[in-house]
């Protein structure tokens, strides 16, 4: 029921900030990835800076080794802010991480997340113009 999960809404806040007063880099930061894709969902500007404020703060004790934190950050708050540059500099860093991976060494824990990560994040780049359509002028006055 939708009238149920957004009564729920105030709930999950306070938990995730009781998780985070707790340990906000359990689980690589996953309670700063939870809030970013959390608040990017928000229309409100203000809710999408703290949306963005969580993902740099996940991208900081993971150093960058778990690439579901990029990907998400792309999926979610480069999309809804419409900035395509920060889209696609997130998804290319994990596609050149990924393919480059002797160089970039992560936890062997996270082999499997990084790999379906690394799927996601070329998926997204190939599906890039879905998220940021351009419109040619030149087509319209014809």
């Amino acid at each position: 029921d939708d009238t149920a999960a957004i009564a729920a809404i105030p709930f999950i806040e306070l938990l995730m900030d009781r998780v985070l007063a707790l340990d906000e880099n359990y689980e690589h930061a996953m309670p700063h990835l939870f809030l970013g894709a959390f608040y990017s969902a928000s229309p409100s500007q203000p809710e999408r800076e703290k949306a963005r404020s969580h993902f740099e703060k996940a991208l900081e004790p993971t150093k960058q080794e778990m690439y579901l934190v990029p990907v998400t950050f792309a999926r979610t708050y480069a999309t809804a802010a419409k900035d395509k540059k920060l889209f696609e500099s997130l998804l290319e860093e994990v596609v050149s991480k990924w393919e480059n991976r002797a160089q970039h060494p992560f936890d062997p824990q996270l082999t499997l997340s990084n790999a379906m990560a690394y799927q996601q994040a070329q998926t997204l780049l190939g599906k890039s113009y879905d998220f940021f359509p351009t419109f040619d002028t030149t087509e319209a006055t014809r």
